[in-house]
């Protein structure tokens, strides 16, 4: 994995019905919507986490333990809704939640917004989920079938600098013959245990 990198798979729900190929389906399921049923953000098709009751989605996924991630999706709800929609976005036991109002909106215009949620990875494998927390509606057919709509996720890793750890220290003195001045250098890199080349440079007044 390096920067720039998408570890995740399906995002924009293109392949596989119900559940999309590569995520799992969780609560009262969700409905995978084509774009004959509204205009998804991205592609063909997009969710809506409520099938007739709030649903769950999520993908796992291999992390690097302290590894900085950024999840990025769109988010628009089910226009039969008529108000406030609301839903979780979980990973590493970090949680955070976002609303999307979808008065006003409609199937041909869904006011797709994108949102951005971040998380430090705490193990080797990490499983990213969505869920609705939304129930009841004020002009959807069927009451708790209206709920988020998702769509164009991507996660993203961040590349972390290698570290530089010095073990021991020197004095050198001007016009002394050479001294070792750090005794001991270490680098590692949470990517990489093999490191082929590294280069170091020594600052500040000499």
């Amino acid at each position: 994995v390096t920067a720039a990198t998408n570890v995740l798979t399906n995002g924009s729900f293109e392949t596989g019905n119900n559940p999309p190929t590569g995520w799992t389906v969780g609560g009262a399921g969700i409905d995978v919507v084509s774009s004959s049923g509204w205009s998804p953000s991205q592609g063909s098709y997009s969710i809506d986490l409520n099938a007739f009751d709030p649903g769950t989605i999520s993908q796992t996924f291999a992390t690097y333990s302290g590894g900085s991630y950024t999840v990025m999706f769109d988010l628009a709800g089910n226009p039969g809704q008529g108000g406030v929609v609301t839903l979780q976005v979980s990973a590493a036991a970090q949680t955070a939640t976002h609303t999307f109002n979808t008065a006003g909106h409609t199937t041909t215009s869904m006011g797709w917004t994108p949102k951005t949620f971040n998380f430090t990875a705490n193990s080797t494998s990490t499983t990213l989920t969505f869920t609705s927390l939304t129930s009841g509606a004020s002009s959807c057919p069927i009451a708790n079938a209206c709920g988020p709509a998702l769509d164009n996720i991507a996660v993203w890793y961040t590349n972390q600098a290698p570290v530089l750890t010095v073990v021991g220290t020197a004095t050198y003195t001007e016009d002394a013959p050479p001294v070792v001045v750090a005794p001991g250098l270490t680098l590692t890199d949470a990517e990489n245990d093999n490191i082929d080349s590294a280069k170091a440079s020594i600052g500040g007044k000499l």
